[in-house]
């Protein structure tokens, strides 16, 4: 294979938060020391381009270790939960990995290179092309769509396309393509990644704790979570007896937080306006393939580092959690050893602002993080409770 590699319009933008917690570059810090550390934080500067933040994050794996196409397989895995042709040993690598580090997802087409090793892949979606040819005499173009290039249809050895998640990889040294397979066979059997995996807690596996009983009218309802009647009665019961919501026109007229003349209940923020889609626009239900809705709790594990340790979180496949399943993450501290800490975000507006209310709040959650907390529940408790306790 020759050296002479072409390409063209390869470079996407990524739909990822703006920066790399401080917290997660602590635990990277275990392999650098923090003076070094000092050098490179922000790893992810939030004024970066979303490709800038994509190669910045790529750039600090590979001089820690990683090699560029693990990385990217870190970084960009396939849609591996789902996938039943998938072997075991490679599905076992991705769920060890998504216990530290989310899937950078978007629409792209890529490459990177460290100037021997040559790749190229796309977003696990597909939402961008990328299509390569090699020809008679050993070159490989590579470019968004056919026709990027005039090239002689009887020079053409082979054309082909990337695929969502899939790796091409070129080592110019050998002269030779690596193939998507060997790939992800030599890093997926790299590690006892199934063996580690059994550290991971499974929240629906856990016994169901014993829950307080209570009875509650729908006087209460209205008073402590600011419903109407109206919207008891027509939004709240119908979608507990029939678990549909109801349909309603288009067109929605209700006012800001901040200019309505009522008190705005939380819940309102969870609901999605008709418009609110993506570009390009994704269907949940026929392309459920790629959906996934696992969460993971407690500490994360050393990006830098991967060992057993790294898997011991706490699994949760739905972020929207019934009351059983928030009494098994509180109770996680006697039933797994993680320590669970509740924290009230209640306050008195007569004694303290709701600024002065945050940051007491916060100084709780860092107090309690410091003394061996793993994971914290907001909650709604009453003042005399929380003192108290």
């Amino acid at each position: 294979m020759s050296r002479n590699l072409v390409h063209y319009d390869i470079v996407g933008s990524f739909l990822r938060p703006a920066e790399l917690k401080q917290a997660r570059a602590d635990f990277a810090a275990k392999k650098i020391s923090k003076d070094d550390l000092k050098k490179v934080i922000p790893l992810i500067p939030k004024e970066s381009s979303d490709s800038a933040m994509f190669d910045n994050f790529l750039e600090f794996m590979y001089l820690n270790g990683r090699s560029l196409e693990e990385t990217i397989m870190m970084m960009i895995p396939e849609p591996w939960e789902k996938d039943t042709s998938m072997s075991k040993e490679l599905k076992d690598f991705y769920e060890f990995e998504s216990t530290f580090q989310e899937p950078w997802d978007g629409p792209a087409s890529l490459i990177f290179s460290n100037g021997t090793i040559l790749g190229a892949s796309l977003d696990r979606n597909g939402l961008r092309p990328s299509r390569y040819y090699i020809t008679n005499d050993d070159h490989l173009i590579l470019f968004s769509e056919t026709g990027a290039l005039p090239i002689e249809e009887s020079t053409i050895k082979e054309k082909r396309r990337l695929e969502p998640g899939k790796i091409l990889l070129v080592d110019t040294k050998k002269g030779c393509i690596i193939s998507n397979d060997e790939i992800k066979h030599k890093y997926a059997t790299l590690h006892p990644y199934g063996e580690w995996n059994k550290e991971i807690i499974h929240l629906d596996d856990l016994q169901e704790e014993k829950e307080e009983k209570a009875t509650y009218s729908i006087h209460f309802a209205e008073h402590k979570y600011g419903y109407t009647y109206d919207e008891l009665m027509e939004g709240i019961l119908p979608l507990a007896e029939t678990g549909n919501e109801k349909l309603v026109a288009m067109g929605n007229d209700t006012p800001l937080a901040l200019l309505d003349e009522k008190e705005f209940s939380l819940f309102r923020f969870f609901k999605q306006r008709f418009a609110q889609v993506t570009n390009p626009p994704i269907d949940s239900i026929r392309e459920d393939i790629v959906m996934s809705s696992t969460v993971y709790l407690s500490s994360e594990g050393n990006l830098l580092n991967p060992t057993k340790e790294n898997a011991k979180r706490v699994r949760v496949d739905n972020p929207i959690l019934s009351k059983q399943e928030f009494y098994k993450i509180k109770n996680l501290t006697k039933t797994k050893g993680i320590k669970t800490s509740v924290v009230s975000y209640c306050y008195d507006n007569n004694k303290e602002t709701m600024e002065e209310a945050l940051e007491r709040i916060f100084k709780e959650c860092d107090d309690l993080i410091s003394q061996g907390t793993k994971i914290l529940i907001l909650g709604v408790l009453n003042l005399i409770e929380r003192r108290n306790s």
